[in-house]
């Protein structure tokens, strides 16, 4: 079964997001690009109606870039696609998403989504050391008890999509993530199944760090979400 995949760019980004295409058509894996909206020169008259910038400053002690109202408003988009298609769900990557076997594997499943969010890549995931649920050989998931950061990488379903469609407007906070998605059905997968490209060196190598998944309860203890295919990752991004 294929699944729908969108992969949230920006024009004239072909440089960025080629490493990841060229994963994809690897795969077999079909996708569509998903152009985005551009803030790098500011926000259009009509995207400024969908904001409110005294909201974050409120909301969140400091004001937000353009660009991170811009892509706020991109994935905003995206989950009404995925209502005006009736899509059951979709897979979301941003352009700079490093994705291996476990990721194909994946979007193999028939029924991937037991939730109406799963992320596939995080940062600062705290999960509920409750049940896990075993999503593949080696994966499962955990129950998300605050909102991590990121959003390179998720699985959404129709009525995720609907939950944050209407908790997201007028936008007032960052693209990870407009509401507390701990509110609702969402899980994220351990080891991740998506990885990224490192916050701090940019796109000339992947994070090597470990990124820590803070299981809540009295006796917490730490999972370590390891990088996936990351000397395929260090290869592809050296050929940026």
């Amino acid at each position: 079964m294929q699944h729908q995949i969108f992969v949230l760019t920006l024009q004239n980004d072909e440089a960025r997001r080629q490493p990841l295409l060229d994963r994809l058509d690897e795969f077999s894996l079909p996708y569509e690009l998903w152009f985005g909206v551009d803030g790098r020169n500011g926000l259009a008259p009509e995207m400024e109606t969908l904001i409110d910038r005294q909201a974050t400053r409120q909301n969140r002690g400091r004001d937000m870039g353009n660009t991170e109202f811009a892509c706020a408003l991109s994935h905003h988009f995206i989950y009404k696609e995925v209502l005006k298609r009736e899509l059951p769900m979709a897979i979301i990557l941003e352009d700079d998403a490093i994705i291996g076997p476990d990721f194909k594997a994946f979007c193999d499943m028939d029924n991937p989504l037991f939730c109406d969010l799963l992320l596939l890549d995080h940062n600062k995931a705290f999960v509920s050391r409750g049940k896990a649920h075993h999503i593949m050989a080696d994966t499962s998931a955990f129950r998300t008890t605050l909102a991590p950061d990121l959003t390179t990488g998720y699985a959404i379903s129709n009525t995720g999509a609907r939950i944050l469609i209407e908790k997201s407007l007028p936008i007032s906070a960052p693209a990870d993530w407009p509401w507390d998605i701990s509110k609702m059905d969402a899980w994220a997968a351990v080891p991740r199944i998506v990885d990224h490209s490192s916050l701090v060196t940019g796109s000339s190598s992947i994070r090597h760090e470990r990124e820590n998944v803070v299981v809540s309860g009295r006796k917490a203890r730490f999972f370590q979400a390891r990088i996936l295919g990351a000397e395929m990752a260090e290869n592809s991004l050296k050929g940026r």
